[in-house]
């Protein structure tokens, strides 16, 4: 009986945990996203320290190794980044706003472009399915 028992609350944290961290709500958008590239009138840069994760209706900013979230609303053709929680502005991301609307060009499982403007965003997938 004592076996049964930790089989079963085993079993039950293994499926808390599994549907705590199931990206399934919000598709190829969750999991953890670098900034690959960023291009804007001719010139492309190359950051290495700029991050943006999302999980259920928020996301994680991560600009040089600092951290912030706010929530996000997206449909198939358009991303926004609402206001960050701690404030700042999204300078890491060549932003100098505390919100951000972008439209999609292009979603997949381990890349993602958004375009702003006449800016353009290149993402790649480091964390999550």
């Amino acid at each position: 009986m004592n076996r049964t028992f930790l089989f079963f609350a085993m079993l039950a944290v293994c499926v808390c945990m599994y549907q705590c961290t199931n990206g399934d709500e919000i598709g190829t958008l969750y999991g953890r996203w670098k900034l690959d590239s960023f291009s804007s009138e001719g010139t492309t840069v190359h950051p290495d320290t700029v991050f943006i994760g999302f999980q259920g209706e928020a996301y994680a900013y991560q600009p040089n190794w600092t951290y912030n979230w706010g929530i996000y609303t997206k449909n198939d053709t358009a991303l926004h980044l609402h206001k960050l929680q701690y404030g700042g502005t999204f300078r890491a991301m060549y932003i100098n706003a505390d919100s951000a609307s972008f439209s999609i060009k292009l979603l997949e499982s381990r890349k993602m472009v958004l375009v702003r403007h006449d800016s353009v965003w290149t993402f790649k997938k480091i964390l999550g399915e």
